[in-house]
């Protein structure tokens, strides 16, 4: 039970908070990593002894934590002070840009920028200022789900043709390179509501697609794609017999927003398995596509392309992440085979705490809806600010 229930909450992100008894507990038990970080929540909400134990910590390299004065002082200050916030000593003055940004990366701070608008702004009581503190640390119970990237440039093998509601226009965007981002949140609905560690969660991904260096920088494409699904964890005997983890169960919406000949939707059910096996885990989905209204579907053979799932692996190797995913029709038969295959690479932003470079190969079909049935072979490279294995 304690395993499934971990398992879910690593899966969905989500936070433990703690005091500072059961954070030094943790320490005693020699669970530095969660010791430290059951800390660094009780100094946060104001615990003195905890600030002061983090201080330690950092003076003298404690728990694993490589040594570092700067963090250790800030604590000490705010043991000494009444906010729950203060300036770490400033970088040497012959500091290089790179020293200044690699300062700037990491959870500390995060922490350091909301402990400092916390303590500029007043609250007449602790309800209020509870209030405050849920605003400024955007708390508000939502994940990443899918990966969040940016990627200032993404070249492709050749330019992509132009749509209007009439259908293609026989013109062509002006350049092959643009920028793609994408934007993926969850926001976890009940858990265990059955008895059985389940899951509901909504979940929204929106993808852009932007000629940034043509004249007047359109976006070429865009995609939504709300979804609803639950994810129920395995046994303890699948788990150690399989390494299978986790069954998904869910709706899928995706459409790119536009009408007339431009327009292209199909709605799913899908059914995913997470599988892991040492630093290598599996994730094997298959979907129905629910039939449109006769007369009104505007891409009916979006299975030709898209086929009926998809197998992703992601390997986590030290501090890199590599992803590969695969999809095909499955049809052999006079030349319809048709599928796509992504690989990407992630590794820390100047070791940065939740940003990372990101480089993305794709290759097939169904890089976007408006081209699912177009091949199209690209590399993109910018910043990730998440990770996902589900």
């Amino acid at each position: 039970m304690i395993k499934q229930t971990t398992l879910l909450l690593l899966i969905l992100n989500a936070y433990i908070y703690a005091d500072y008894e059961a954070a030094m507990e943790r320490y005693n038990a020699q669970s530095y990593k969660e010791a430290i970080y059951m800390l660094e929540e009780a100094a946060q909400n104001g615990d003195k002894r905890a600030q002061y134990q983090l201080g330690n910590i950092y003076e003298f390299g404690l728990a694993g934590v490589e040594k570092d004065l700067s963090a250790s002082v800030c604590y000490y200050k705010m043991v000494a002070s009444n906010y729950n916030y203060c300036e770490v000593e400033p970088l040497s003055a012959d500091a290089s840009v790179l020293d200044h940004l690699t300062a700037q990366q990491g959870s500390f701070t995060d922490q350091k920028m909301e402990h400092f608008l916390t303590a500029k702004l007043d609250a007449p009581d602790s309800a209020t200022q509870d209030t405050l503190g849920q605003m400024i640390s955007s708390d508000f119970g939502l994940y990443a789900y899918k990966k969040n990237y940016f990627l200032p440039i993404s070249i492709a093998d050749k330019k992509y043709l132009e749509w209007d509601d009439n259908g293609k226009t026989g013109d062509e965007y002006e350049k092959k390179t643009e920028a793609v981002f994408q934007i993926s949140l969850q926001k976890p609905l009940s858990f265990d509501l059955f008895g059985l560690n389940e899951a509901f969660v909504f979940a929204y991904t929106q993808k852009v697609w932007w000629q940034l260096y043509s004249n007047s920088e359109p976006f070429r494409e865009m995609s939504f794609e709300p979804e609803f699904f639950m994810t129920l964890p395995t046994n303890i005997a699948i788990d150690e017999a399989t390494g299978l983890k986790a069954l998904k169960i869910g709706f899928s919406h995706e459409s790119n927003g536009q009408d007339g000949r431009r327009s292209r939707t199909w709605n799913r059910v899908y059914a995913s398995t997470l599988w892991q096996h040492g630093q290598l885990f599996t994730n094997l989905r298959a979907w129905y596509r629910i039939p449109e209204p006769e007369g009104s579907d505007e891409n009916p053979d979006i299975h030709k392309y898209m086929g009926y799932g998809d197998l992703s692996l992601n390997y986590l190797y030290g501090k890199n992440q590599f992803g590969l995913l695969v999809r095909n029709n499955l049809d052999f038969n006079n030349g319809q085979n048709r599928g796509a295959i992504k690989a990407d690479w992630s590794y820390p932003f100047f070791n940065a705490y939740n940003t990372y470079w990101y480089l993305e190969y794709f290759n097939g079909y169904g890089e976007s809806l408006i081209d699912y049935n177009r091949r199209v072979e690209k590399v993109g490279i910018g910043l990730s600010f998440s990770r996902n294995v589900f």
